[in-house]
């Protein structure tokens, strides 16, 4: 009998996070826990809610 190998390397991400990128970013602790309380996902809809600044298109 045969055992059915396991692929190799890390399973695939979900689509949701697929196209996602890690970038650091410096800021006070005041900030950090202000994300950590409100969570991730908050974080990113205000920044993608956040309008460019004037002259920067």
């Amino acid at each position: 009998m045969k055992e059915t190998k396991r692929p190799p390397g890390r399973p695939p991400a979900p689509p949701e996070t697929a196209l996602t990128e890690r970038h650091t970013l410096r800021m006070t602790g005041a900030l950090k826990a202000k994300i950590k309380q409100h969570g991730d996902d908050w974080a990113r809809a205000v920044l993608t809610k956040a309008k460019p600044p004037k002259g920067d298109e």
